[in-house]
């Protein structure tokens, strides 16, 4: 059957959230412009994803304008909560807590992310984006500096196929990332070795519900707990919990595979169901929770990065753009920056062609370097101490303030002129350097507790509630007092170093004997 040829000026390859964003910021941008999406599926699923943090609740209503679409169909968020394991903590009541005390300033959400996928398509739609869908890229022949030709099937064994004639090409498939793979820019990162299993579940118990002690009594978090993203997290391991719009719960864990791994099992669903069961917190909220009928997901090998994200005529955005951890949800974040400069980089240099090699080489440099410093500030080696309260609550402190200081404050304030790729101006530099040692520190001190049998001991009966984090300077408060808490910790990891270093000593073979070289017989 012949391909029909037909010309467009941008091919969008993905119409979920990165995708559909893109071509709506596209189409308001510029009127004129010809996007097409290709989205495959008839109709979205839920994907993992589903809290929405403060930079990209910024570009949910600053920049979509979904501030109506956020407060009747999805779910406030009250900001990030830990409860952390210990043998003897018996229940969840017992397990140190760290968290808000109040509803968080800045808005965030819990999000049901098939609905929000097809908001935003519909959004773009109206706008005056073509959709082909169902439909898929077969092939597809990238000429940088040129028009590219994508070549697509859509629904029906009759239908011909369709060849889009195009000066850009949007990769917006997610973890498929089409194009990196294509142009052999993927890769994996082993020096983060971590895995998912998630699911949805009915009828996980309500953390704000009688079962929990002391709610009534006063003293605790005045916003809702169960409103917050919770965290129950171990040795190498952390479990979400996160509540969905219409009642269902998402249950998920990630952990690093150096440090931990699910119990023995028939099959991932029961060895996934058989760890939840196995300590009081996942015990306790899973009590009389059924698993949604098809709803169990797994990955292996996590984080992967691209290494170029843009040329003269293609570009990647979203999880086609690489993915880290979900830790922290820095996912639709991680959209929200591909997304706006990328259609930026598009959108201005239409008028001035000149410009697009540099812009380029630009959006090339600043998104690398904010990805390897994201993953070495944030990142690396974090699973051998975030389950332990006391590092922990340093990291916290640092990590969450200077987010606001340096991300989230800047285009709440200046708008998208002022939204940089996190860690990739110079004047960031500091602050990633600072970021990068004290996450290392957190990890070598995880690791000396580990040797000294004392990794978790403030694990139990603590509670530390944050009155909340504010934009501006202000937010820099906290820095001192994360500091001066590492500062106190490692002075008292003295006595932890010196039994880690008898046990070493103790378990180290003997040296073989050295013959003595006798006068003669030199």
């Amino acid at each position: 059957m012949v391909p029909i040829m037909r010309d467009t000026d941008v091919v969008v390859i993905g119409g979920a959230f990165a995708g559909a964003a893109a071509a709506l910021l596209l189409r308001r941008g510029d009127p004129s412009l010809r996007v097409t999406i290709v989205e495959s599926r008839d109709s979205f699923d839920r994907k993992v994803g589903e809290s929405a943090i403060e930079l990209s609740s910024w570009f949910l209503t600053r920049m979509l304008g979904l501030d109506r679409h956020l407060a009747m169909e999805q779910l406030p968020k009250y900001g990030l909560r830990f409860f952390f394991s210990h043998p003897n903590a018996a229940t969840l009541a017992d397990c140190s807590e760290l968290g808000n005390r109040y509803q968080t300033r800045v808005p965030s959400y819990h999000i049901d992310r098939a609905r929000l996928d097809e908001q935003v398509l519909g959004l773009a739609v109206a706008a005056g984006a073509e959709l082909m869908r169902p439909a898929r890229v077969v092939d597809a022949d990238l000429r940088e500096g040129g028009e590219s030709i994508v070549e697509i099937e859509t629904a029906g064994s009759q239908a011909a196929p369709v060849r889009l004639r195009a000066r850009w090409i949007v990769d917006a498939t997610g973890r498929k990332a089409w194009l990196a793979r294509r142009m052999d820019l993927y890769e994996p990162m082993p020096e983060h070795p971590t895995r998912s299993v998630w699911a949805r579940y009915r009828g996980v118990r309500d953390i704000d519900g009688d079962w929990m002690p002391g709610r009534a009594a006063g003293g605790g978090a005045v916003c809702s707990r169960g409103l917050s993203t919770n965290h129950l997290t171990g040795l190498g391991y952390w479990v979400w919990v996160i509540p969905l719009p219409g009642g269902d719960t998402s249950v998920g864990v990630v952990w690093d595979e150096r440090l931990f791994s699910l119990p023995p099992g028939d099959n991932v669903g029961a060895r996934f169901e058989t760890f939840m069961r196995s300590f009081p917190g996942g015990r306790e909220l899973m009590r009389d929770a059924v698993r949604l009928p098809d709803d169990l997901h797994a990955l292996n090998g996590l984080p992967y990065r691209v290494k170029k994200l843009m040329g003269d005529g293609w570009a990647a955005v979203g999880d086609a753009a690489g993915f880290i951890d979900p830790f922290y949800s820095p996912g639709l974040d991680w959209a929200a920056l591909t997304v706006t400069h990328t259609t930026k980089v598009i959108l201005e240099t239409r008028a001035a062609p000149g410009t697009l090699a540099a812009r380029v080489a630009k959006h090339n440099h600043d998104f690398r370097r904010g990805f390897e410093r994201w993953v070495r500030a944030l990142y690396l080696d974090k699973y051998y101490y975030m389950g332990d309260a006391e590092l922990m609550e340093v990291a916290l402190r640092m990590e969450v303030s200077l987010y606001y200081f340096g991300v989230v404050t800047q285009p709440y304030r200046g708008g998208v002129a002022s939204l940089d790729v996190p860690f990739a101006p110079p004047v960031s530099a500091p602050f990633y350097t600072l970021m990068a040692f004290v996450n290392r520190r957190l990890a070598r001190l995880a690791r000396v507790r580990l040797a000294a049998g004392t990794w978790g001991r403030r694990n139990t009966g603590r509670r530390v509630l944050l009155g909340g984090f504010k934009l501006g300077a202000s937010s820099l408060r906290w820095v001192p007092g994360a500091l001066a808490r590492l500062a106190v910790l490692e002075a008292r990891s003295i006595p932890d170093r010196l039994v880690a270093r008898r046990r070493r000593l103790e378990r180290a073979p003997m040296p073989e004997a050295v013959p003595m070289l006798h006068e003669e017989g030199r």
